[in-house]
C-alpha cells in the first residue's frame, strides 16, 4: 500500500497530495517523482525525506527497481542533485 502525505502537509505545497512508493530497503521508506516538476522525493524510515531537484523520471524508475535501493540511492542520487530537506 502507498504511503500517503496529507493535503497541506508542512513541506508540501497546500492542496498537494503525494503518494510515496514503498520500497524494500532497510533504510528508505519510500519515494516519489513529479514529472512535472523533474523532483524526487525520497522518505527516508527515520522519518526525515528530502527532494531532489532536476531529476530525470529514470533516476526514479532505477531507484524503485534497484535490488538495493539504499546502495543504489547512495551510488546514483545521493551527491549528484541539488536537494532540500521537506518537513513531514
Amino acid at each position: 500500500m502507498p504511503l500517503k502525505r496529507p493535503l497541506g502537509s508542512p513541506g508540501f505545497h497546500a492542496g498537494e497530495h503525494v503518494t510515496f512508493n514503498p520500497l524494500k530497503s532497510s533504510n528508505i521508506e519510500g519515494a516519489h517523482y513529479d514529472p512535472a516538476t523533474r523532483t524526487l522525493t525520497v522518505k527516508f524510515k527515520s522519518g526525515t525525506a528530502y527532494r531532489y531537484h532536476d531529476c530525470a523520471q529514470h533516476h526514479y524508475d532505477d531507484l524503485c527497481q534497484a535490488e538495493s535501493p539504499g546502495k543504489h540511492f547512495r551510488a546514483k542520487i545521493k551527491g549528484a542533485f541539488k536537494f532540500a530537506k521537506v518537513e513531514t
